[in-house]
């Protein structure tokens, strides 16, 4: 990781803290605020982190960002992410990625881990949400 990263954007820096150190994280033109892994990452800042700080960030994108970072996420806001399907980390240090998978389908569940390690470097945890 290269460590002019470290004095980035606040966003950028939160996300950062939340990585483990066995990804490779850099800066690149051309759009991406950072690449993690060789995968592109659009972060944005949401603020103070409440459910319309969230709601009025995403109306004016016009493309849906990869992650939102804020200083404490509340519950509404992250509820409003995940149902969007975008990661998201607060400055507390906690974060949360989604991809949408049918546990039902091999073929799915490893996607999943392959597009989990890929951004990431590892799983920690598969959270099996139905219903």
């Amino acid at each position: 990781m290269e460590s002019t990263l470290h004095n980035g954007p606040r966003a950028e820096r939160t996300l950062l803290a939340v990585l483990p150190r066995s990804v490779d994280v850099r800066t690149e033109s051309g759009g991406a605020d950072l690449v993690v892994n060789g995968h592109a990452l659009q972060v944005k800042w949401a603020g103070e982190g409440q459910l319309g700080d969230v709601r009025r960030l995403l109306a004016r994108l016009a493309r849906k960002p990869d992650v939102v970072v804020a200083r404490v996420l509340s519950p509404g806001a992250r509820e409003e992410l995940a149902r969007k399907g975008i990661g998201w980390a607060d400055e507390t240090g906690a974060a949360v990625a989604f991809h949408g998978a049918d546990m039902s389908y091999p073929d799915q569940i490893a996607d999943l881990v392959q597009a989990t390690e890929a951004r990431f470097g590892q799983v920690d945890i598969i959270v099996n949400n139905a219903g």
